[in-house]
């Protein structure tokens, strides 16, 4: 891999990924393979994507085809062209200090461009298309109607009493149950890049299923397939299925005066001395530590809420 190449592709898996959840099935959700799913579920027709300016950006590649723009995302690393077609599209990114040169090619094995093979200074590799995450029309209404706990830009928009309630009984070693709805907007502190190449994906929700059987909290990834809620783990894009010892909710107390805001963060350890400041601390180190994880041993961020 040359110098500018490998650069470039380790600012794209850093950059493109977005800031961004079993047991028996709650009323409304049903439990489904992906492969059952795909049995009667439609797939969607690849929709150009909303900025229509070819080129390497924001840790994703818009390449025109048949006069429409369209996103990709990085796939695999290729060893050689392998099945590399006609070219596609070619440009060439600046960045600082470094130039990129791509060109993009069609696959033999993917006719309808699902995936493409990509070329950056002799490194080969694939990019697979990126839909929009922007979650569909009235899912959120839905969910509420499904008596999900729904959070956004940390208030409780629906469910505060279900939340308290499945709180309450787990403290007490009681079997308990919840599906949550996390609702995420674009930050306004994106750079001008990433804000232009992820500006269709928001507002998305990630919906997930807690169950605490009276020692540990499984989490499981949730999706809205037609109009039903589906458990399932889609490759990829969701955290997969993980259980955990404890569900802990630490007070952030603000570093100045100027912030005024209150949260309460609520998060899942196996070690009960991990503070969410911790976490926060690892996430947001430049430095590998032990174990994958930040050397906090098996965690998972879930939301923060404003106290009131």
């Amino acid at each position: 891999m040359s110098g500018t190449a490998g650069k470039y592709i380790i600012k794209i898996l850093v950059t493109g990924i977005a800031v961004f959840v079993g047991a028996m099935c709650l009323a409304g959700c049903t439990k489904r393979s992906p492969a059952e799913i795909s049995k009667d579920t439609p797939v969607d027709a690849f929709l150009p994507s909303l900025s229509q300016e070819a080129g390497v950006y924001g840790g994703y590649f818009f390449i025109p085809i048949n006069d429409k723009v369209y996103r990709y995302s990085m796939d695999e690393h290729l060893d050689n062209e392998g099945d590399v077609g006609n070219v596609i599209f070619s440009c060439t990114e600046d960045g600082c200090g470094y130039s990129a040169n791509y060109v993009f090619y069609e696959s033999h094995s993917y006719p309808q461009h699902e995936k493409i093979i990509a070329c950056c200074d002799g490194t080969w590799f694939t990019v697979k298309y990126a839909p929009a995450l922007k979650s569909s029309k009235g899912v959120i209404e839905d969910a509420i109607a499904a008596n999900f706990v729904v959070v956004n830009n940390g208030e409780f928009l629906n469910g505060e009493k279900l939340w308290d309630d499945f709180t309450t009984k787990a403290k007490k070693g009681q079997k308990s149950s919840v599906m949550v709805g996390q609702i995420y907007e674009q930050e306004g502190n994106l750079g001008n890049d990433l804000r232009r190449a992820t500006k269709e994906d928001y507002p998305m929700v990630f919906f997930t299923k807690i169950v605490f059987d009276g020692e540990r909290y499984t989490v499981s990834p949730i999706h809205y397939v037609g109009d039903v809620f589906v458990e399932y783990c889609e490759p990829g894009y969701d955290m997969p299925e993980n259980s955990y010892r404890f569900l802990k909710c630490d007070e952030e107390t603000p570093r100045s005066d100027k912030v005024t805001d209150r949260f309460v963060s609520w998060y899942f350890v196996d070690d009960e001395s991990v503070s969410y400041r911790q976490i926060m601390s690892a996430y947001l180190s430049s430095v590998r530590l032990p174990d994958g994880q930040g050397g906090l041993g098996n965690h998972r961020l879930l939301f923060l809420i404003k106290n009131k």
